[in-house]
């Protein structure tokens, strides 16, 4: 079972510092990185899983081992014999464990760091807008899952404003950075979009508790 152990946590080893490498590579982190750090994330948190059931394993073969010896028929010197054994193998396995938390918590700190970087400068960005532009932002998230395909004539129906007003807030939400992309089908329509990673960062509430927004506002139609 030990070399088992070893074999798998060498291979944690080699995984964990090619997700070191793969995050010092990054050159910026933004929003375009965030599927992936929530790609390794997932990797870390399976790993890490592994890890548990694999010490689990091993604290319950040595406990079990402990109780077999205690009631044996060698008496009260074998159970103190091999009661020491016992403690001195637990206090082995709770080195064992405390490295492998060290192992763990590295490539997390990294992850966790990135996703807050990310959540902060989307903050900042959001901070710039004005009420108007956050409200044509706010539309677009609703209304791109409502209807889907979201185009220009239908915003500026929904908000009862001109098409022209429209693509001048959009152009400024673009200039800003903000997570909106437009796709042009046929050559002709222009379909508006939310970024999908924006999404997976579900700070919407917190946007609108930082545009000072009631939670009557979080929706508009």
């Amino acid at each position: 079972m030990n070399s088992d152990y070893n074999s798998f946590k060498k291979n944690v080893k080699l995984a964990f510092s090619k997700v070191k490498e793969d995050i010092n590579n990054l050159e910026s982190i933004n929003l375009n990185n965030l599927y992936l750090l929530k790609e390794l994330d997932l990797k870390l948190q399976d790993l890490t899983k592994k890890i548990d059931k694999i010490i689990e394993t091993q604290e319950k073969e040595q406990k079990e081992g402990f109780l077999y010896f205690s009631t044996s028929n060698k008496g009260v010197q074998s159970y103190k014999q091999t009661n020491k054994q016992t403690v001195k193998q637990l206090n082995n396995q709770s080195k064992i464990n405390e490295n492998s938390l060290k192992i763990d918590e590295e490539p997390l700190v990294f992850i966790k760091k990135g996703l807050e970087i990310i959540q902060k400068d989307v903050q900042n960005m959001f901070k710039t807008l004005t009420n108007q532009e956050f409200k044509v932002f706010l539309a677009i998230y609703q209304l791109e899952e409502e209807i889907g395909s979201l185009t220009f004539a239908v915003l500026a129906q929904k908000l009862g404003l001109s098409q022209q007003s429209i693509r001048n807030y959009i152009s400024s939400l673009l200039q800003k950075k903000a997570p909106i992309t437009k796709e042009k089908i046929n050559n002709k329509v222009v379909i508006l979009k939310i970024k999908p990673e924006f999404k997976n960062l579900e700070m919407l509430q917190d946007l609108l508790k930082l545009k000072e927004f009631p939670d009557s506002q979080t929706r508009l139609f």
